[in-house]
């Protein structure tokens, strides 16, 4: 027979809510490593990698999600080892029905014969050979029969935070399904575990295409005509596939048990005989984790004296326990998490309480915005932002933080860095605000400042001149940086060089006829308001820095300028 071939499809739209502060709506737990150094997105897709392995080929996967997390898949895709084929972005969240309708019209528009594999991306599963296997045998049943296949799960406890599978009559080497069970109470789940006709509901199933858009166009006519519908009008933009927002947030919000699975027929389960968890809460993290003598997994900075069987987790501040048993406690995001370990499936309702409060408060908080640039914003910069070998700041970075690719430097780049680094020392961030600060100053008079006088435009990323016009607009923003420095530093050099950059300003730039300043050294027209803005908000700033009233009159013929010649009444 010919070799199947298998479209791996990773739904990634959970929230991990169960997860919180960890997993959040900006970054869901299957962007977070949590049991190697992987995402949980990275694992999923690794354990399916494109090529053959024994009678069945798979393609590069699609990926599905909110089009919120655009960036957040763009940082991910530097860990892909199979890079994926398409990301459909979904505008809104509509339950899985609407988005795996949505995958089934792409699908069919390619092939309906095509065989998609749907996972979660947020599973662990550590025997990829046995997995694969699986997948295998599922894949040839889909195939003879035109059957929806599912994986299930044998049970290893009476777990209640699962959906379960009940099985049918043998079919070979699967079963029929009997029926979907919801998460079942304790009592319930133990008599599954006892009766052995039940596995868990891994969320892992595979079908032909065609055969599922017909089940959807008989069973859910408006999911399928509006998931349809946001596939036809979708926007393509590299990789990324938009589906489209006003099609698609018109379709019924329903999980695909309930509208599809719950309700076919020919549908059968393959029991897996590989490890599997779906790492959805606290406990469950605790039980897979490696643990010390006293039974407790830790992770981050962290201090424990005569405490057992805890999960510990800092992401940044140093964590202490004394004499504490059974608890989860994770600091991450600003925020402290406290379990009990046993009931972490509450931390779901913290979380709906933490988005209840948020969404109460009409402004943001000031104190987060700080910790947030001292602790985040401002390190990150100060380390990956510099080129400390060529000088100066890199213009952009990659979403894995290296320097991305670029033909050219701005020299307002670097005396922007100058103002936030002079302003943050000022502020009382402790971190190496002079290291930041000389760098660019280097930068500045070695590489800028022109032998005939004046800063240039532009440099190249090895740090030699690529433009040497000199223009108001980029003198404006040195003279910005060189006040900021002095009010912070006091350098004698950064009162020397603002005076420097005034001086060349007032004989090569200034209009002595009709006020203000040319735009560069050719008194090129027409003249711009936004350079004239820029000499304002510097003069206002050597003013706090020297409370010399010779610059606020310079501020005020700006001001007058701008009356007469840039405001139309």
């Amino acid at each position: 027979m010919s070799v199947i071939k298998i479209t791996p499809v990773v739904l990634c739209g959970g929230a991990g809510s169960r997860l919180w502060p960890m997993s959040r709506d900006e970054k869901p737990k299957q962007f977070h490593a949590l049991f190697n150094e992987k995402s949980l997105l990275a694992n999923t897709i690794a354990r399916t990698p494109e090529g053959s392995y024994s009678g069945v080929t798979f393609a590069a996967p699609i990926i599905l999600g909110n089009a919120s997390l655009r960036e957040a898949f763009e940082i991910e895709a530097n860990g892909f080892e199979a890079a994926p084929s398409r990301i459909l972005l979904e505008p809104s969240v509509r339950d899985t029905a609407a988005a795996i309708a949505a995958i089934t019209a792409f699908a069919c528009k390619q092939d309906p014969n095509s065989i998609l594999l749907v996972l979660p991306s947020d599973a662990r599963i550590d025997d990829h050979e046995e997995y694969r296997r699986t997948i295998t045998k599922a894949a040839g049943v889909v195939r003879t029969s035109n059957s929806i296949m599912t994986l299930g799960i044998r049970p290893s406890r009476p777990e209640t935070q699962y959906g379960y599978i009940e099985q049918g009559e043998p079919l070979g080497e699967v079963f029929s399904v009997q029926k979907f069970r919801e998460k079942p109470d304790l009592e319930t789940a133990q008599d599954f575990l006892s009766s052995g006709n039940f596995l868990w509901n891994a969320g892992i199933f595979m079908f032909r295409a065609g055969r599922l858009a017909d089940d959807f166009s008989k069973m859910q006519p408006e999911i399928w005509k509006h998931a349809s519908a946001s596939i036809e009008n979708a926007r393509e933009d590299g990789v990324f596939f938009y589906l489209n927002e006003v099609d698609f947030n018109a379709a019924p919000k329903l999980s695909m048990d309930y509208a599809i699975m719950e309700k076919a027929e020919n549908i059968g389960v393959v029991p897996a005989h590989f490890d599997w968890d779906d790492l959805g809460s606290w406990s469950q993290l605790y039980e897979s984790a490696n643990k010390d003598e006293q039974g407790n997994a830790v992770f981050g900075d962290s201090i424990v004296v005569e405490s057992q069987d805890n999960y510990i987790r800092s992401d940044g501040p140093l964590v202490a326990v004394a004499g504490i048993e059974g608890l989860t406690i994770v600091a991450e995001d600003n925020k402290v998490l406290v379990s009990s370990t046993q009931k972490s499936h509450l931390v779901k309702e913290v979380n709906a309480a933490f988005k209840n409060e948020l969404r109460s408060k009409t402004s943001p908080n000031k104190d987060d915005l700080k910790r947030w640039l001292f602790d985040k914003a401002l390190p990150f910069w100060a380390s990956n932002g510099m080129d400390f070998e060529f000088g100066g700041a890199h213009e952009a970075l990659s979403f894995n933080g290296t320097p991305a690719p670029h033909s050219k430097k701005r020299l307002r780049v670097t005396a922007r860095q100058i103002y936030c680094y002079a302003h943050a020392s000022m502020m009382g961030w402790q971190g190496d605000a002079d290291k930041v600060l000389r760098h660019c100053l280097a930068t500045l008079i070695d590489t800028g400042w022109h032998q005939e006088g004046g800063f240039i435009h532009l440099y190249n990323p090895d740090g030699t001149v690529q433009d040497q016009t000199r223009d108001t607009y980029d003198q404006c923003f040195v003279l910005l940086a060189m006040a900021w420095l002095w009010r912070s530093k006091k350098w004698p050099e950064a009162h020397k060089w603002g005076e420097k950059t005034l001086a060349f300003m007032d004989e090569h730039l200034a209009d002595p006829e009709h006020g203000g300043f040319f735009e560069n050294l050719e008194k090129a027209s027409p003249r711009r308001a936004n350079p004239h803005m820029h000499f304002l908000e510097a003069m206002l700033a050597w003013y706090d820095a020297t409370e010399n009233v010779e610059y606020l009159d310079r501020a005020e013929k700006i001001v007058s300028l701008f009356v007469n010649r840039f405001y139309d009444a």
